[in-house]
């Protein structure tokens, strides 16, 4: 269960990513991850209230949760976007998706004595391995070094909330729509901050206005990779290992390519191995 959950938010999450076309040029970094964490929140808190569910975070777990959120969300994917608009979508994502689950899988060994076994590493080995064939690395004029920093920022975050995440999961009877809510609180704080600060330095917040077109993708891109794509990645880790979590969800760019080919676009040989890889690396840690 907790693998199909997982590899769910890692479509949603492929899915999303072809629907913020313009955005992430026409806005700014902070106040694109604003807009999408405030109405995912709103979304979040209103099911949290309408469905009987019983809320189980003491404030110390509350605050803690939304610090998560703070650097997971918040400055994680702030970071991420800023990356997306140096180096692009291929080279930040490779750099990204292949570090997290490592930094994941170490600390959580020495943290929250989790335990892997060597199936699930040579698992987690294949996994990577062919999101990263199907990413592949596009060369530049010159190696944009602030654009890797950020995108190395964006892992160790990543990393962190999918962390402080897994151990109030499994530890507590905190709830995973709750927590989903908690950490979105906090990406959202983070942004008000920045975005407020950047108003006290009257430094200008780029926004051009998008057509209906682009909107609606928006909308869309923001309802499936933070509304339902961050529930699923609080699930995910509810049910698995945090390393185990992180990989498969790390699988995206797999879901790209075969949404490339659905969409009838031009897929490589070299993707269509990826696909086999990642399939084959999918089976070991199902059956590991």
């Amino acid at each position: 269960m907790g693998i199909a959950v997982a590899l769910t938010a890692a479509f949603f999450w492929a899915l999303s990513a072809r629907f913020y076309g313009h955005s992430t040029a026409q806005w700014s970094v902070l106040l694109l991850n604003f807009s999408k964490n405030l109405i995912a929140v709103i979304v979040l808190a209103v099911l949290l209230w309408l469905l009987p569910i019983n809320y189980s975070a003491d404030l110390d777990t509350a605050l803690i949760l939304i610090f998560s959120g703070v650097i997971g969300i918040g400055l994680g994917d702030t970071a991420l976007f800023a990356s997306l608009n140096r180096i692009g979508e291929q080279n930040t994502l490779l750099i990204a998706e292949t570090l997290a689950p490592f930094i994941v899988i170490t600390l959580a060994f020495f943290l929250l004595s989790e335990t892997l076994t060597w199936l699930h590493y040579a698992g987690i080995f294949l996994v990577l391995l062919a999101s990263d064939l199907a990413i592949g690395w596009r060369h530049h004029n010159r190696l944009d070094v602030v654009a890797v920093l950020f995108a190395i920022t964006a892992a160790c975050c990543q990393a962190t909330g999918a962390l402080i995440s897994r151990y109030y999961l499994s530890t507590t009877e905190l709830g995973v729509l709750e927590s989903a809510v908690w950490r979105l609180a906090g990406g959202l704080l983070f942004t008000v901050v920045g975005l407020g600060y950047l108003r006290l330095k009257k430094q200008s917040i780029r926004f051009q206005p998008l057509n209906r077109r682009q909107s609606t993708k928006l909308i869309l891109a923001i309802f499936l990779g933070t509304v339902i794509g961050v529930f699923m990645l609080q699930w995910s880790l509810d049910l698995l290992s945090a390393g185990l979590a992180q990989t498969l969800l790390a699988s995206s760019p797999l879901f790209a390519v075969i949404i490339a080919w659905l969409n009838k676009e031009r897929v490589t040989r070299r993707q269509i191995a990826a696909l086999c890889v990642g399939f084959v690396g999918v089976a070991v840690i199902s059956f590991a």
